[in-house]
């Protein structure tokens, strides 16, 4: 691994000296703390804190805490590296990595960033409290995807009120029972977010036996969330590396696997019944899907007994397996084509375009 290094950087030199332009371009290469390590990045800007860098799927931003070291080629072969990479992009904006996993909206005349809303409480709500909340959520961003909105009975209608709700430490620390909806409700992060129309989770409920382990929220956080209304394209992004990080000593199943579940309700509820995952279009992660043909989207909230909570708990069901995703490394792109009605096949132009990345 040294010897290569070296023979790489002494023929960067060569050609620097001799003004020979090579015919592939020498990208920067970040080393993290945590042994994982990001090839083939452009390093674009630095702080005191913090280093942007283009990873080919848009720009990030990583705070120097994280980072070990980086490796760095010539400004020379970075713009080069960039112009190639900006003939070839979808226009994606750049995008920031924010820790605390909520980001302010903006907006500028052909892209629109959105507010990613924290989590809330809904333990014994009632059931028009839960479809106000929502209401005013979709409002948030007035004629983004319909121009009225009621909550969809399909995914709603079975909410029952004055039920408790799976709690993100349930989730992520206590497990089933009747700590099962400490925390703020999980299931906050999407109905919060009704843009988010395809998010992550990485799908398992833990018993942390460990006592030196506090119960802490752990989990997938989506960081950044664009919207281009007149190409009907999205894109969220999700700061996995930093989830595998901090789900080491809990020893999540994902750590393993490096699968995730697709929840996919808030399309269903804005008028988006089918979804595909085009594995040709994404990178670094495949649906694990056996049908091949575009899915109907099942997902729903009801009353369940999953959060072993006396007298059951408001959830979304199904558990699905066709909705799984896995990642061989990052950063990946998940390409997601959705419908509002069946398509012919999957090659039929889609009604929207939903990307999630996730670094």
């Amino acid at each position: 691994m040294y010897t290569h290094k070296v023979e790489k950087l002494l023929f960067i030199i060569i050609i620097i000296i001799s003004g020979l332009n090579p015919s592939t371009a020498f990208a920067d290469i970040l080393y993290f703390k945590d042994k994982e390590v990001l090839e083939n990045v452009v390093v674009k800007r630095e702080t005191t804190d913090t280093i942007v860098v283009n990873i080919g799927v848009g720009s990030f931003t990583f705070s120097k805490n994280e980072i070990e070291k980086i490796e760095r080629t010539t400004t020379e072969e970075n713009e080069k590296i960039l112009q190639a990479r900006s003939a070839k992009s979808d226009n994606t904006p750049e995008e920031v990595l924010e820790s605390s996993g909520e980001s302010e909206s903006t907006t500028n005349e052909s892209t629109l960033y959105l507010r990613i809303n924290p989590m809330i409480e809904l333990d014994f709500k009632s059931k028009e409290e839960i479809y106000e909340l929502r209401r005013q959520y979709v409002a948030q961003y007035p004629g983004l995807v319909v121009d009225t909105y009621e909550p969809s009975a399909e995914v709603f209608g079975d909410i029952e009120s004055g039920k408790p709700w799976w709690g993100i430490l349930g989730l992520c620390y206590y497990g089933p029972g009747q700590k099962s909806i400490e925390g703020l409700s999980e299931e906050s992060r999407f109905i919060a977010n009704p843009y988010i129309l395809v998010g992550l989770d990485e799908g398992h409920a833990y018993v942390i036996k460990d006592k030196n382990l506090r119960p802490k929220a752990v989990y997938p956080k989506p960081t950044t969330l664009v919207w281009k209304k007149e190409e009907k394209w999205a894109k969220v992004t999700y700061a996995v590396r930093r989830f595998w990080k901090e789900a080491q000593p809990y020893e999540y199943l994902s750590l393993n696997d490096r699968t995730f579940d697709l929840y996919a309700y808030n399309a269903r509820d804005l008028g988006f019944q089918y979804l595909h995952v085009d594995n040709k279009q994404s990178r670094n992660a495949i649906s694990l899907s056996t049908s091949g043909g575009a899915l109907l989207i099942p997902f729903m909230l009801h009353v369940g007994g999953s959060c072993g909570y006396e007298g059951g708990g408001n959830n979304m069901s199904p558990d699905t397996p066709d909705f799984k995703i896995q990642i061989s490394k990052l950063p990946a792109r998940l390409y997601i084509k959705l419908w509002k009605v069946q398509p012919a096949s999957n090659d039929e132009p889609e009604d929207m375009t939903f990307i999630i990345d996730m670094i």
